[in-house]
């Protein structure tokens, strides 16, 4: 037993001493030429090299500067329309227009189109703008708001022919009272070269009916 434990000692020591011999020599500097000194140059140990996305973002930045100091001339550059256009203006003729186009105005809804278009029929047609405040629910602001969207067309309107008026039916027009249809039937029997147009106003009719009429005479 004292034998086998005086032949293990010494190989194990020398294991040992082998192992740190190694350790040294592949720790010790001298082996390599040296550790380089980091801290006294550290710019030549580590280079830091910028990335391709980097160098080309740099160069695009870089043209964009050298474009913006140079002068164009515009007139030369190709153009372009617009991508959105703004929408033409609505514009109507009151003569022309039905129940679906009166709608498309700011505050006229379905029952004033009905009525605008009924209160044309029976005068044979517009010649005014200013006409539109004889509809019901018509009033001056949605005229004056929408004013520059209304247009009359010269003689659009049907007239009333003198030569062709054989009745007192044949006066029927809104802007004239029974009465009053049966006074001008009377005046016209009474003086046959009388001319609407260019006559002066009958004494039966006031002014402000006759003024009203007068562009419907043809």
């Amino acid at each position: 037993m004292n034998l086998k434990t005086s032949t293990k000692k010494p190989v194990s020591g020398l294991a040992f001493f082998l192992s740190a011999l190694c350790i040294a020599w592949i720790a010790w500097p001298e082996r390599i030429g040296g550790i380089p000194d980091l801290q006294s140059d550290s710019t030549s140990a580590i280079k830091v090299h910028p990335t391709p996305f980097r160098a080309f973002a740099h160069e695009d930045y870089q043209a964009k500067r050298r474009l913006s100091k140079t002068k164009q001339d515009y007139s030369k550059l190709p153009y372009s329309e617009p991508r959105f256009s703004q929408p033409p203006a609505l514009v109507i003729d009151i003569n022309e227009a039905d129940s679906i186009d009166w709608v498309q105005i700011p505050g006229i809804g379905p029952k004033t189109a009905r009525r605008i278009v009924a209160s044309r029929i029976k005068l044979h047609g517009f010649y005014s703008v200013n006409q539109l405040l004889d509809v019901y629910y018509f009033d001056s602001n949605l005229l004056q708001s929408n004013r520059v969207k209304f247009r009359v067309k010269p003689r659009s309107w049907k007239g009333l022919n003198w030569d062709s008026i054989h009745s007192k039916q044949d006066l029927f027009h809104p802007y004239l009272s029974a009465s009053q249809r049966n006074s001008l039937w009377a005046y016209k029997c009474q003086h046959p070269d009388f001319d609407p147009r260019h006559s002066p106003k009958p004494m039966c009719i006031d002014s402000i009916t006759w003024t009203r009429l007068k562009p419907y005479w043809m």
